[in-house]
């Protein structure tokens, strides 16, 4: 009796459980894959290949990242798209249903890493001392990645960490800057501009002339000079032409005059990729003249029309080669220049306005004025001679 109900309550058990075992045999989910793609880009996922063997209708739900938490709802559609923004390997799930009965099926994906695709500028074309502004940009369909920015300027300097740096050239020449970035993942994506640099030639100033005065031939003349370029990395080369025919090599020279008369000193500053630029100066090298100033004593309130100027040179100038035009009286940085002039028994006669000598002057005892003039060779001549002024009566 006993095997009897043991056998009936197997065979109740079995026909029960025989339904539900058929209906879970005609539910086959299918979630296809493997998925391969890159980040970024729109993953279509497809469970059409699920069936139905009772030929009922069928609901579809995705879990994209297998986390337990469903990303879709139900639905009738086969298909379901997601995109991931970085790199990444795991499994998706899908779960079907006839209503009745649900089922899952996995399938692995993998997301590939894509490099950032850069762009780094227009060529560009500076000199040698600007400013160039660079403005580079990358995109990177990775939008959770993180980035490194490394330039290099061509020249072993280089800046990380903008996209929009500044450099300064210090020599001419072509230079290839690169612009690198570097995702979290090892993307490394590249891009090169082409920057020409001109050269800038240097601007020389002769700083410093040191001499006695008045300079008369045979005096030693300290020169010192000095130039300016925004080529740092250039070499410069100093030359003087000291307008007699001679020259000179270095930053600070010294020179000798044999003949007095004006010259003019240039002072050429070349650098090594051949710009060169000029600086002058004009220097009298005199020679001693006799100034006799009449009157010596100078009322300023006193009337008249002239003050007149006698000149005698040394032996070897003659008086009738100086230019009359040349010929200026001065006291102090005030210049009053001859009117006209007449030579008698070797001695030249120059004529000055009385007001406008009058007008650089002020009472207050001795005072040296300086006669200075040209020969029409260029031989130039100095002299002094000292006048009381005065202001006394009226006029």
């Amino acid at each position: 009796m006993k095997k009897i109900t043991a056998i009936l309550i197997v065979a109740t058990l079995l026909f029960g459980l025989l339904p539900a075992m058929f209906l879970r045999a005609a539910l086959v989910p299918d979630s296809n894959g493997p998925y391969i793609a890159d980040e970024g880009t729109s993953v279509t996922f497809d469970a059409s290949a699920s069936t139905e063997t009772e030929g009922g209708s069928l609901e579809y739900r995705w879990d994209f990242d297998n986390n337990g938490t469903w990303d879709t709802p139900w639905s009738n559609s086969t298909t379901a798209s997601y995109t991931w923004y970085d790199d990444w390997t795991g499994m998706t799930k899908v779960e079907v249903s006839n209503g009745t009965i649900t089922d899952t099926a996995l399938a692995s994906v993998t997301i590939n890493n894509v490099a950032p695709v850069v762009e780094a500028g227009p060529d560009q074309m500076a000199d040698e001392g600007d400013l160039v502004n660079f403005s580079g940009n990358f995109t990177d369909p990775g939008i959770l990645d993180t980035h490194d920015i490394i330039w290099a300027f061509g020249d072993g300097d280089g800046d990380t960490g903008t996209l929009t740096p500044t450099h300064t050239y210090a020599d001419d020449g072509v230079y290839t800057v690169n612009l690198t970035v570097i995702d979290d993942d090892g993307g490394v994506g590249t891009d090169t501009l082409t920057v020409t640099v001109n050269n800038v030639a240097p601007t020389p100033v002769i700083d410093s002339v040191t001499a006695p005065d008045p300079i008369e031939p045979g005096d030693i003349i300290s020169f010192t000079g000095s130039a300016s370029d925004p080529g740092t990395l250039d070499t410069l080369t100093f030359e003087w032409d000291f307008g007699d025919g001679t020259t000179a090599s270095g930053e600070s020279v010294d020179h000798v005059y044999v003949n007095p008369r004006i010259y003019t000193i240039t002072l050429t500053v070349t650098d090594d990729d051949g710009g060169s630029g000029s600086a002058t100066y004009n220097l009298a090298i005199t020679q001693r003249a006799t100034v006799n100033i009449d009157p010596d004593t100078l009322n300023l309130k006193s009337r008249g029309r002239w003050i007149t100027c006698y000149i005698e040179l040394p032996e070897g100038y003659d008086v009738a080669g100086i230019d009359v035009r040349t010929v200026t009286l001065s006291y102090g940085e005030h210049k009053v220049t001859a009117e006209w002039g007449d030579v008698q028994d070797g001695v030249l006669m120059v004529k000055f306005d009385r007001s406008e000598v009058a007008g650089i002057l002020s009472p207050g005892g001795a005072v040296e004025l300086t006669v200075t003039g040209e020969l029409t060779d260029g031989t130039a001549f100095e002299g002094s001679d000292t006048i009381r002024v005065i202001s006394k009566g009226k006029r």
